[in-house]
């Protein structure tokens, strides 16, 4: 999972892992495999994926690819209130997050080229290459946004809601 850069997607520790693991194992979907010992580390146990762990995790993950979540957007929260702020602050916080989506792609970018030295088949990668895509067309519209917004055409006329500011 290091290796793939996972732990930017889930977070990775050994405790947690652990109880994971301890979790997968109950239901049977991995097994004890053995327990190995390197130099003067502690033993630690190995397991393996069961056949129900490999159906499992092959319907969970066509489950995660096909079906929209309808997970809550922070960013488009905010793009669906941005109206309540000067056309300055808008802009400004719309520039924070266009160099944020830039670093994003160089981190992607740097990702790949490393995944790429390692020799690792695509197909275990493709997360990168969306997230890289992902980066370019939000840098290409928060920079389309900005320059509308720069140009006076994106009409900014304060709060949507009446009464006292």
């Amino acid at each position: 999972m290091l290796r793939r850069h996972d732990d930017r997607l889930v977070k990775v520790s050994p405790g947690t892992l652990y109880h994971q693991v301890g979790r997968l194992a109950e239901y049977g979907l991995v097994r004890e495999r053995g327990t190995e010992r390197a130099g003067n580390r502690p033993e630690r146990t190995t397991y393996a994926i069961t056949s129900a762990g490999r159906e499992a995790l092959r319907a969970e993950v066509r489950r995660l690819i096909a079906e929209p979540t309808g997970e809550r957007s922070d960013f488009r929260v905010g793009l669906a209130e941005i109206g309540h702020l000067s056309a300055p602050a808008a802009r400004a916080a719309l520039a924070d997050r266009l160099a944020n989506a830039r670093a994003e792609r160089e981190e992607a970018r740097a990702a790949i080229r490393g995944i790429e030295r390692v020799g690792l088949a695509e197909r275990h990668w493709l997360d990168h290459t969306y997230g890289l895509a992902v980066a370019e067309a939000q840098i290409a519209w928060l920079a389309g946004v900005l320059e509308r917004l720069d140009a006076g055409a994106l009409a900014w006329e304060g709060s949507r809601i009446a009464g006292p500011s």
